[in-house]
């Protein structure tokens, strides 16, 4: 206190029990509860609700209230609050599913059962059963039924109800109705997310479940080209065209131009460049172009006579028409042409390396069979143009030297019937070198065919034989090497050379590599200069053999070690002496010797040859002879194929 008052304390009330400043001790101290005294064993406290001074209590459960009649209590277990109870057998738990009960003897925990007679006691034996059989076996189920058979006891289904049709099916789920249990998936798993699909495969990835094809096969290998074909052959799919249209008929020729007309694609010149401009001329040479081959020269001769004779008019000449026929064999009127071209005009040293014989037709008629046209060589060439007839036409051999094949309808339309056959060639070349003249003539076994004759207006239509040519370039070769061969003896430098019958042979060599790259020897003549000899009897020719080994030696060569010759001769001449001396001549031009020289032209570019005489004796003049013109030559005629 602070401050002394003589008056009445404001909490202390005089007469009503309280105590005056001067009752107080003079060191009392007030406690929490207002309470002041000296005393502090009797201060108040805080009770278990905070209370100073408070009544509340905190019980064994923890519990804090100031009513003790709630306080919790020990369990039988002596737990405090707990919840197990005594059942009337004693047993303390807190199971009350386990409490035992009163048998039917009212006893609390007792054995006795009442048994299905009515019997209370606690011996089974005298028990009577379900089916009231003292002692009787038979039992109920917890279906009620009443049997001695426990395997027809009725089970619980899958919801616990005694004899239930409830069911669990494959997913966990239990109910009475099957239309809804979970099916197995193709894996057997039930509820399973596999599918089988249309192709059989079972897998829980419908991102590969087989399609159907185009054909409508599941799985199917057919497939739908770009042109809408459907199969299972893709060699077969259709494809871009060059233009770029699928399954199109547009195709690139080799020279780059794409369409679908095969008549206008390029083609190969005879050089083998697509689109190219060489040709073959008529003399069979690729020309032209980027070759630097120019064209074989050509002459076209027209006839110098034609005219046409017919088995119905034999006495008849046609030989003034503008036209001619030639009317099938097989027909009652046939009807030949004969045609004579003068050769005179073709160049002299010239080679034929081609021809073609060319008829302007206008009409005709295709009976049947053998249509053919056939050209066959006539040796007379006396026959008149003004005079010609059936009765007095010339003859032919019978062979065919030439054709062609057109074709009629008695629609009036140009053809040009030609052939080139190399027969035909064959006897132009023989007779330009013989008589210059060519007689020829046109029949045909089965159609008819009118030509314009060499009376025609029209030049351009009128017969004609072009002659294709090479021109011969014609070289003179000395030997570069000639002996005597006679014993053992070497005669290589002599100025004379003996073939005398068999003792004495002569060898000749020529060089023929300065004769143009590229040449075609197409003649060749060898010839000796004699001057004296002999003709003992017997075969006097001398005959000329190839010897394929060049290697012999001019001043070296003898019997013993000179080149053996091929077996066949080349060629041969005839001269005759009986010792008096005189010059003659001894030469041949033969096709062995041409070809001979040409294989050594192209060989090894020397030929050599062996000279021999069975029967005679002669003298030449070798290649040390003085006098050139005298000496052995081989003149070689070429052309620049």
């Amino acid at each position: 206190m602070t401050e002394t008052d003589s008056g009445p304390s404001p909490d202390i009330g005089v007469g009503d029990g309280g105590t005056s400043d001067a009752e107080l001790p003079p060191d009392c101290v007030e406690d929490m509860c207002g309470v002041c005294d000296d005393d502090p064993s009797n201060d108040c406290v805080q009770d278990c609700a905070g209370d100073w001074g408070g009544a509340a209590v905190e019980d064994e459960c923890g519990t804090c209230d100031d009513d003790p009649s709630n306080d919790c209590l020990q369990d039988c277990a002596g737990d405090w609050g707990g919840t197990a109870t005594a059942d009337m057998c004693g047993v303390c738990d807190d199971d009350d599913t386990n409490d035992c009960v009163q048998d039917c003897a009212d006893e609390w925990g007792g054995s006795a059962t009442e048994d299905m007679c009515g019997t209370c006691d606690a011996d089974p034996s005298n028990d009577c059963d379900c089916a009231s059989t003292p002692g009787g076996s038979a039992t109920t189920d917890m279906c009620g039924t009443c049997d001695t058979d426990p395997t027809n006891d009725c089970t619980q289904d899958c919801a616990g109800t005694w004899g239930g049709s409830a069911t669990l099916d494959g997913c966990g789920t239990c109910d009475t109705d099957p239309t809804n249990d979970c099916p197995n998936d193709c894996n057997g798993v039930p509820g399973g997310p596999a599918a089988l699909d249309m192709c059989g495969t079972c897998d829980e990835d419908p991102s590969n479940d087989c399609a159907q094809d185009c054909a409508g096969a599941w799985g199917g290998p057919a497939s739908l080209d770009m042109c809408g074909t459907c199969d299972d052959d893709s060699t077969n799919d259709c494809v871009q065209d060059c233009a770029g249209d699928w399954g199109g008929s547009a195709v690139e020729d080799m020279c780059g131009t794409c369409d679908d007309d095969p008549a206008n694609d390029c083609v190969q010149d005879c050089e083998g460049t697509w689109g190219g401009s060489a040709v073959v001329d008529l003399c069979g040479r690729c020309t032209g172009g980027t070759t630097g081959v120019t064209a074989c020269p050509t002459i076209t001769l027209t006839p110098v006579a034609d005219a046409s004779v017919n088995e119905n008019a034999p006495t008849t000449n046609n030989g003034t028409a503008e036209a001619f026929s030639v009317v099938a064999d097989s027909r009652s009127n046939t009807e030949r042409a004969f045609l004579r071209f003068d050769l005179a005009a073709v160049p002299a040293d010239v080679v034929i390396r081609g021809v073609s014989l060319e008829a302007q037709a206008f009409s005709g008629y295709a009976f049947g069979g053998n249509g053919n046209v056939y050209t066959q060589f006539v040796e007379d060439d006396s026959w008149g143009e003004t005079t010609v007839n059936w009765n007095n036409q010339p003859t032919t051999d019978g062979v065919n030297i030439g054709s062609w094949w057109l074709w009629y309808n008695h629609v009036d339309r140009d053809q040009l019937g030609s052939t080139g056959q190399e027969a035909l060639l064959d006897v132009v070349a023989r007779e330009a070198d013989g008589d210059a003249l060519l007689s020829l003539r046109l029949h045909s076994p089965g159609y008819n065919t009118d030509y314009r004759s060499r009376e025609y207006t029209d030049e351009s239509q009128r017969p004609r034989l072009v002659v294709g040519y090479l021109p011969i370039t014609t070289v003179t070769l000395e030997p570069v090497a000639d002996a005597t061969v006679s014993g053992s003896s070497n005669q290589g430098t002599a100025q004379d050379l003996r073939v005398d019958r068999t003792s004495s042979e002569v060898y000749l060599r020529f060089d023929l590599s300065g004769l143009p790259a590229g040449a075609e020897v197409v003649g060749s003549t060898l010839t000796m200069l004699a001057y004296s000899g002999y003709a003992f009897g017997g075969d006097g020719h001398v005959y000329t053999h190839l010897v394929t080994d060049d290697s012999w030696g001019e001043t070296t060569i003898i019997q013993s070690n000179a080149p053996a010759s091929e077996t066949e001769w080349l060629g041969r001449w005839w001269l005759w002496y009986n010792g008096t001396p005189s010059d003659k001549v001894g030469t041949f031009t033969t096709d062995e010797l041409t070809a001979a020289v040409e294989a050594e032209r192209a060989g090894d570019g020397a030929i050599s040859f062996r000279l021999r005489s069975p029967g005679y004796r002669t003298y030449y003049r070798s290649r040390e002879y003085a006098t050139a013109d005298q000496r052995p030559q081989l003149t070689v005629q070429y052309v620049m194929p």
